[in-house]
């Protein structure tokens, strides 16, 4: 019985941080949605349904970059994704090279798309997208994304098309924040080992309680 409730307060302890943490980055290096990404003005926005496509394009600087996460402001009605691309001149280009989608019901909210330390090449430019499936538009604002870390990524433009093919401007920036290090992520224990390490400790602590 002990045992049980040790670990049912640690599980509320996770699942409390967990709450508490959602949608504030922490390695903040690009943004206009203030420090912690979590900053936004939701008023104006433009559609990303059906053919509707927004772009907010940025470049590697100095050495590869590993993307934590990305938060961007949306209104929301289905699922949306968020997709890393290539840059086809000023625009998003055709290859994807990681997406991530989130259903959102909320009108107006902000979503952390977590990329879980995606690698950037130094460099490259790419441009981040946003598509959605049911009523979703990406929230814009007057002020580009402004760097808030040494080098690590650069803006380049916000672009949007109607018809999926001709692109221009947005009216406005996207609310975008970006977070990464130019660090490499340590190495994650393989799952069969995590699991083996748990076991092997709640084995300990049960023979300590008996003892």
């Amino acid at each position: 019985m002990k045992l049980f409730k040790i670990l049912a307060i640690a599980a509320l302890v996770m699942v409390s941080s967990v709450s508490a943490q959602a949608g504030v980055l922490t390695n903040v290096v690009l943004s206009n949605m203030g420090i912690d990404g979590n900053t936004s003005t939701l008023s104006s926005s433009s559609d990303v349904t059906g053919l509707k496509l927004g772009g907010s394009g940025f470049q590697v600087q100095g050495s590869d970059f590993y993307l934590a996460a990305v938060n961007v402001g949306v209104f929301g009605g289905g699922n949306i994704t968020a997709s890393i691309v290539d840059s086809d001149g000023t625009n998003p280009g055709s290859t994807v090279f990681a997406f991530r989608t989130q259903a959102v019901s909320a009108v107006a909210q902000i979503v952390t798309f977590d990329f879980e330390d995606f690698q950037l090449t130094a460099g490259q430019s790419y441009f981040l997208t946003l598509k959605g499936t049911n009523g979703d538009s990406w929230y814009v604002k007057g002020a580009n994304p402004g760097i808030l870390a040494p080098f690590p990524l650069s803006f380049v433009s916000s672009r949007y098309t109607e018809d999926g093919a001709t692109w221009d401007s947005a009216l406005g920036h996207f609310q975008v924040a970006y977070s990464g290090s130019t660090v490499p992520p340590a190495a994650v224990p393989e799952p069969a080992l995590t699991s083996l390490l748990c076991l092997s400790g709640i084995a300990l602590i049960r023979r300590r309680m008996k003892k």
